[in-house]
């Protein structure tokens, strides 16, 4: 039995307990006809309808963009709180090991227990630490597109193409997107300014990128080894992804369809030009010595020698004194955008339609402050900004940055995926360079890999 065959067989298994523990499902209750009030009673105040308690689990301790929407619509301060919804919190708390799988596997274990308990919560915020295509394939989520498609309000349309697009998973809306990151270059100025190297402009190209990392490169104690790189891997996406978006225009993984596209010669111009960096231009490490260890280039940066590094937003301007710079352009839009947390009614949610009343009023209130924000009217408050939304106050450079990215960057379920970005660390980019396989190899190892994956 596969992982996913498991997780689904788990999952049935619990609403099949709990749906016996309830006495059916109460549509027959549901679709009793209502006595018709005679005139006296019709002239008296109705009763007041019952409070409902949706309980909210935010997975992750410390996320407290969720807690403190919630707070806020119970005291009636969120735009879209309904009286007679009150939210509290789940108590549902959830540590990581470190080790994906086995992560996965105790999420499993916990959600599992808590519907068969009839106690899982109604709201439930969750991370790009878990992978989302697992989570969205493992039945854990309820799918949202019969509760968006009865909504009047047209929901989706305040949110970003760009985000909600993320959130797709073979036809189906399975969250709502609360924070994304997206892929930017950050640099030493003291390294630039000591090499008599221009900074970085909005809009570099990729030639005038390897031009600056080959005089950023260099052996500062001229002992014969380069110990200050122009470039290195960092982390959160393939370093490579960028310039195979430059030329491809679009992911080479499609959840919404299940197609993989890193095999196409496009993807495959882009894989030879990353590797190119290293093999051929020099800025890089390159060899048989790369170590796995210099593929995951951490904090501190600057213990690293490194004079650019591909990031993300989530990178505070001040880490290391590093600036904040456009990644270097390419034939088409290239910053890979990633989504990182969403908003979802878990399996085992007492009543979906009553969750999703909360649902988008916290989605959108949540992802409107975000850091790199997935409601488009945050535009507003980044140009114009508030102390109400503070997180959207950027310094101009990086203001201009931001909203570029907003208007122009590709969504990427390969880099919103935990699980993909690992197996390719170890898989495809370490062995390019270390130069253990050429450029269509891997490509078609991963493309081999990534159909199995996606079709289990």
């Amino acid at each position: 039995m596969t992982r996913r065959e498991w997780l689904s067989s788990a999952f049935f298994g619990a609403q099949l307990m709990l749906l016996a523990a309830c006495g059916g499902d109460g549509e027959d209750d549901a679709e009793q006809p209502q006595a018709a009030p005679t005139s006296d009673r019709a002239s008296l105040p109705q009763p007041k309808r019952e409070r409902a308690t949706l309980a909210v689990a935010a997975l992750f301790t410390g996320r407290m963009p969720l807690r403190e929407a919630t707070r806020r619509w119970n005291e009636g301060d969120l735009a879209g709180s309904a009286d007679d919804i009150e939210l509290k919190d789940a108590g549902l708390s959830f540590s990581l090991s470190g080790n994906l799988e086995a992560d996965q596997a105790a999420f499993a274990d916990v959600l599992t227990a808590q519907i068969s308990a009839g106690t899982a919560p109604d709201l439930m915020e969750t991370s790009w630490l878990l992978d989302f295509p697992w989570l969205f394939e493992s039945n854990f989520l309820q799918p949202l597109d019969r509760l968006i498609q009865s909504d009047s309000s047209n929901p989706m349309e305040q949110f970003f193409p760009q985000a909600t697009q993320l959130v797709r998973h073979r036809q189906q809306t399975m969250a709502m997107p609360t924070l994304v990151t997206a892929g930017i270059a950050r640099y030493l100025p003291d390294f630039f300014s000591q090499a008599n190297v221009p900074f970085p402009r909005a809009g570099w190209a990729r030639d005038e990128f390897v031009s600056a990392a080959k005089l950023l490169t260099q052996d500062t104690n001229s002992d014969g080894a380069v110990d200050q790189w122009g470039f290195a891997v960092s982390h959160f996406y393939p370093d490579w992804l960028p310039f195979v978006l430059h030329e491809t225009g679009r992911d080479v993984i499609d959840l919404e369809t299940t197609t993989v596209r890193i095999a196409e010669p496009a993807a495959m111009r882009g894989l030879e030009y990353w590797d190119e960096l290293g093999r051929v231009q020099g800025i890089m490490r390159h060899g048989p010595e790369v170590l796995a260890s210099h593929m995951r280039v951490r904090r501190p940066y600057r213990a690293s020698r490194t004079a650019i590094l591909f990031q993300t937003v989530f990178e505070t301007s001040s880490q290391d004194n590093r600036a904040l710079a456009t990644l270097p352009a390419g034939p088409k839009e290239g910053t890979p955008l990633l989504l990182f947390d969403v908003l979802a009614i878990p399996a085992g949610a007492q009543d979906a339609e009553l969750s999703y009343r909360a649902l988008i009023p916290l989605s959108l209130h949540i992802g409107e402050r975000s850091r790199l924000p997935t409601v488009t009217a945050s535009m507003q408050h980044i140009a114009t900004p508030s102390r109400e939304h503070i997180n959207l106050v950027f310094m101009e450079q990086q203001r201009d940055i931001i909203l570029n990215i907003l208007k122009s960057a590709q969504p990427s379920y390969l880099a919103s995926s935990n699980y993909m970005n690992q197996w390719l660390l170890d898989n495809l980019t370490l062995p390019l360079a270390r130069g253990e396989v050429d450029v269509a190899q891997a490509a078609q190892q991963a493309q081999d890999w990534f159909v199995s994956y996606l079709g289990e």
